[in-house]
C-alpha cells in the first residue's frame, strides 16, 4: 500500500510530513505491543506527539531541546549525514518546532547526553 492509502485506511495512530517526507506509526504495531504489556516509546515530531496525546491523554510527552540554536547547527553539521539544503531546512524550521514544546508534559534541555538520558529514564520509570 502507498502511504496515502494507509492514511485513507486509518492505519496510523499518528502521521506527519516532516522535512518533505511522510512518517507514521502503525496502529496495529502499537496495539500489539501494548496488549502484551509493554510501554511504547516513540521518537516523533510535535505533530505526531500532539495527535497521540489527543487519542491517548495519559501518554507522557517529552520534548528534548538543544541548548541553543548555535549548538543545534553544530550538531547537525558534525553528524555529516545531511546535505546543506537539509541542514538549512531543519534550522529554519527549528524555532517553529520548538515553539510547540509548551504543549508537552516534560521539557528537557539536551546539554549533557548522560544527564539527558538519566532524566528521560527517570520520567519513564517514574
Amino acid at each position: 500500500l502507498t502511504f496515502q492509502q494507509m492514511i485513507n485506511n486509518n492505519e496510523f495512530i499518528e502521521y506527519a510530513k516532516v522535512y518533505d517526507n511522510y512518517y507514521g506509526t502503525n496502529k496495529h504495531t502499537i496495539a500489539n505491543f501494548t496488549t502484551q504489556g509493554y510501554k511504547v516509546i516513540l521518537e516523533i515530531d510535535h505533530q505526531g506527539a500532539l495527535q497521540i496525546k489527543k487519542l491517548i491523554p495519559e501518554a507522557v510527552l517529552i520534548y528534548i531541546k538543544p541548548p541553543s540554536m548555535l549548538e543545534l547547527e553544530r550538531r547537525l553539521r558534525s553528524r555529516n549525514t545531511d546535505n546543506e539544503d537539509t541542514i538549512t531546512k531543519r534550522l529554519s524550521q527549528a524555532n517553529l518546532d520548538m515553539s510547540h514544546a509548551k504543549y508537552f508534559d516534560q521539557i528537557i534541555i539536551n546539554d549533557d547526553f548522560i544527564a539527558t538520558v538519566k532524566q528521560i529514564h527517570n520520567i519513564i520509570v517514574g
